[in-house]
């Protein structure tokens, strides 16, 4: 899409496939206004996505760039050759892409690198073609990236999702704010790719992506060229979702992807003698014999594998896990177990003992910054009058919670109703009110979910929330 092009909407881009809903298919944000509040001109943003058999989501990827209703768009996608419907996909949405073509499949590195070549923006980012975009992310990162402010290197947040879209778990900022960190990645300080926007210089100092390095890690060894010479800037927003399914480079990659990313890093230690490189040596030396770091990556592998539906694995894996760290594998128990008698005080018990833990968060009613939301719940609603019925919509972390979702809500003291959802993914829950609610009314609601998941058992990050589901919307309906 040119400067000059129409903003593609909803109604001028080629009708959804049958049952497909919500962002990017039939929600998008309005078109952002021509030029900035100051009058300037928006910078002008160039998307590179490589594309090779993966027409399952490529329309999927492809919308949730042009929808973004950003007025200075340049999106180039390559195709390496696909054999699937890819190609067919691409030419249905080729108006509205400044540049495509399909060439010899040379590897990831080289698709992007030949968009990058063509690319004019001053704001660069690449999309994996089963990766998408959420709402804004364009706009915020125009917003942010001002190399005046020496902010060059712009990262978000990521949600994990699987392959139909059902979300996973939400990528915990990296915390990598400095090239020190992100070489230590083996403390999980990684950059979020689909969530990454950088400038033209950073590019320019750290380009083209290295053929060498193969798949998936070759974005890793950018952001370490990039981080030699451009600070960080993290927003706690979230940008994007990573899509994990059988046939992405990342799963496919398996057990050799540790020891890639650490060779990778390696080489970007300096000389052996250096003060850097022995101080990274030893922090390595330690992390690998992290009793408790072990156990959370078995741990996580383990709720993979009952994601994948593979139960038996994920027990023994969780079996594993307990055989490392006994008192992490108690602390998960606890946790999930729903909020009631002799369990919901022990719980009690081990948040008093351990006040830095608990650090106070369990007893937060209102919603979290990131839109998680807590045991318990409180909001009040305004009603326009005649309103019978309250729903909610969300997202449900299965393999965190490690069993259904449990909602009980309550409106003005009054009970409406329960609801237990079973799957993982968005849901929506409508009830019925006990009564019609009168105009201007403000109607008190109350929403007590279980069980709950601490992030920091599982992941490690510090994050001691006490999480049960990611809120949408909670509004009243006639």
């Amino acid at each position: 899409m040119s400067a000059s092009a129409a903003v593609p909407t909803l109604d001028s881009l080629p009708t959804p496939p049958p049952g497909r809903t919500a962002w990017p298919w039939t929600e998008a944000p309005e078109p952002l206004p021509p030029r900035r509040a100051d009058g300037s001109a928006w910078p002008r943003i160039s998307i590179v996505t490589g594309s090779h058999n993966q027409d399952a989501y490529l329309e999927e990827t492809l919308r949730s760039v042009l929808l973004q209703g950003y007025p200075n768009l340049e999106y180039i996608v390559i195709d390496g050759g696909s054999s699937d419907d890819s190609q067919r996909i691409i030419r249905r949405y080729a108006r509205w892409l400044a540049y495509w073509e399909a060439q010899q499949d040379r590897g990831q590195a080289a698709a992007l690198n030949s968009g990058f070549a063509r690319a004019t923006g001053a704001i660069l980012g690449f999309l994996n073609s089963d990766d998408t975009y959420l709402p804004g992310a364009l706009q915020r990162a125009a917003i942010e990236i001002d190399g005046r402010r020496k902010r060059d290197l712009l990262i978000g947040r990521c949600l994990f999702v699987d392959a139909a879209g059902r979300w996973l778990g939400n990528e915990h900022p990296s915390r990598a704010v400095s090239h020190r960190r992100l070489l230590a990645v083996w403390k999980g300080h990684t950059i979020p790719q689909p969530a990454a926007f950088f400038s033209r210089a950073a590019w320019r100092d750290a380009g083209p992506l290295l053929e060498e390095t193969g798949a998936p890690w070759i974005d890793y060894g950018l952001f370490c060229r990039m981080t030699r010479r451009h600070r960080i800037h993290a927003v706690d927003q979230v940008f994007a979702t990573y899509r994990l399914h059988p046939r992405s480079i990342t799963v496919q990659s398996g057990g050799s992807a540790h020891e890639e990313i650490l060779r990778i890093s390696r080489s970007y230690w300096g000389p052996g003698w250096t003060r850097r490189h022995l101080a990274l040596a030893a922090s390595l030396a330690v992390h690998r014999c992290d009793r408790l770091g072990r156990a959370r990556a078995v741990l996580r592998r383990a709720l993979e594998r009952r994601t994948e539906g593979r139960r038996w694995r994920g027990f023994g894996l969780l079996a594993t896990a307990a055989v490392i760290a006994p008192d992490l594998a108690c602390r998960l128990a606890i946790e999930r177990c729903q909020a009631s008698g002799l369990l919901r005080r022990l719980a009690d018990l081990v948040a008093a003992r351990h006040p830095r833990r608990a650090d106070g968060r369990g007893e937060h009613t209102d919603p979290w910054p990131d839109g998680w939301v807590g045991p318990n719940l409180e909001m009040h609603l305004q009603a326009v009058g005649g309103e019978r019925h309250l729903r909610i919509v969300g997202t449900a972390a299965r393999p965190y919670l490690g069993a259904p979702l449990g909602l009980l809500v309550r409106v003005d003291g009054r009970a409406a109703g329960k609801a237990r959802v079973g799957r993982d993914g968005p849901f929506a829950v409508e009830m019925t009110l006990p009564a019609s609610v009168s105009p201007g009314r403000r109607c008190r609601v109350e929403i007590d979910a279980s069980p709950y998941f601490v992030p920091d058992t599982i992941l490690g990050n510090s994050d001691r929330r006490r999480l049960c589901w990611l809120m949408q919307t909670v509004d009243l309906r006639p």
